[in-house]
């Protein structure tokens, strides 16, 4: 069966190919360049994979428009909805990739209820060509550290994982900056690798501010925005990088 795998450059979705392949798919790497900032940096990531990528442009972000996401506001609006339309006009499955611990916060599009309406939707709108249209994620289940691992007990490198692109600044590489290095930092960190930025990933505003929520959520015990697992492997992060918590 083929599968639509909406490409970032970035790790999850780099991995999701070759987890499809191991699931016995035939995965269809798709990038859409929409104008982000970070468009030019995603794009050398994905033409230095040794698998094919479909491009599509589609001019939507623009400064005069005033709708770019900054390293501060990450979030795209609808990002994941247009990517999933994109995505059922070349197979029946289609992967967005969303994390366990991170599809019940304020990221609608990456909820379960996002994955299960537009399943409903697409289905329908698509009931003409094809019985079902499915919506999904296959990391539901696991964190970015989970599937750092799983890459890495799969005959994956830390050579091939280092050639992704996980980082919201206009730029430079692993800012260290933005939160995405942050959970990249982690993710990579927990699984012995050590990755360069440019600035300490682990002292920006955004690591900083999740660290002390991460706190209050344990002390709370309320885990309505950060899972048990995500707060174990960040503050084991943390403490394998030597700082007390």
């Amino acid at each position: 069966m083929k599968i639509s795998i909406m490409m970032s450059g970035g790790l999850d979705s780099y991995v999701a190919y070759y987890y499809a392949k191991n699931l016995g798919y035939e995965p269809l790497p798709i990038w859409i360049d929409i104008g982000q900032p970070y468009n030019k940096k995603e794009e050398a990531a994905i033409d230095s994979f040794e698998f094919p990528v479909r491009k599509i442009k589609a001019d939507l972000l623009r400064k005069e428009w005033d709708n770019l996401p900054t390293i501060d506001k990450q979030i795209i609006p609808a990002r994941n909805l247009l990517f999933t339309i994109i995505g059922s006009m070349f197979s029946e499955r289609i992967w967005i990739m969303a994390l366990d611990g991170e599809m019940h916060g304020k990221e609608n599009d990456k909820t379960k209820k996002f994955f299960a309406d537009t399943t409903a939707l697409l289905t329908y709108v698509l009931n003409y060509f094809r019985p079902e249209t499915i919506v999904e994620t296959p990391f539901e289940k696991m964190s970015k550290t989970e599937v750092v691992r799983w890459a890495l007990a799969n005959g994956l490198t830390k050579e091939q994982l280092l050639k992704t692109s996980t980082c919201y600044h206009e730029k430079k590489r692993n800012c260290g900056e933005c939160g995405t290095c942050f959970k990249r930092w982690i993710a990579m960190k927990n699984n012995g690798i050590d990755e360069k930025y440019l600035t300490p990933p682990w002292l920006n505003s955004y690591a900083q501010e999740t660290v002390g929520s991460m706190h209050l959520a344990l002390r709370d015990n309320d885990y309505s925005r950060f899972t048990q697992k995500r707060i174990i492997e960040t503050f084991g992060a943390l403490r394998l990088q030597g700082i007390s918590i």
